[in-house]
């Protein structure tokens, strides 16, 4: 389940704290079939400048969320609304839940978090679920 934090969603599914992501047990299948190490967990998608306030991620993870993202309670809301499929996965960005802030992208030159990994699960995803 995804926290739904952003108005975008509410445009497309009824008002409610969460969103189901209906093919969260697939992509775990799939993650789990290639060998690649996941965590299944919620998280709550937010605007960027609201994720990071202390009291924001404090209750949101007393909630039981694991990350915070910033899309996909809205894109899985238009693809129940439109009739689509979506099989998101997210791979780790900087790390707000440790004693210092831990921003782990410090192998990527533009600073961000792309990278030919993120390519390869999502081929392997789109592999696994074309079978």
């Amino acid at each position: 389940m995804w926290r739904r934090e952003k108005g975008t969603s509410y445009h497309y599914a009824p008002a409610a704290d969460y969103i189901e992501i209906k093919n969260a047990e697939i992509v775990a299948e799939c993650m789990k079939a290639n060998g690649i190490p996941y965590v299944q967990g919620k998280t709550w998608t937010t605007d960027s400048f609201y994720r990071e306030t202390r009291n924001n991620f404090e209750k949101h993870k007393a909630d039981g969320c694991i990350s915070v993202e910033m899309e996909c309670a809205a894109v899985q809301a238009v693809c129940d609304f439109r009739g689509l499929e979506l099989y998101p996965f997210f791979t780790s960005g900087d790390l707000l839940d440790a004693p210092e802030w831990d921003e782990r992208n410090k192998d990527n030159d533009d600073g961000g978090q792309h990278d030919a990994g993120h390519f390869n699960i999502a081929l392997a995803l789109a592999e696994y679920i074309s079978k």
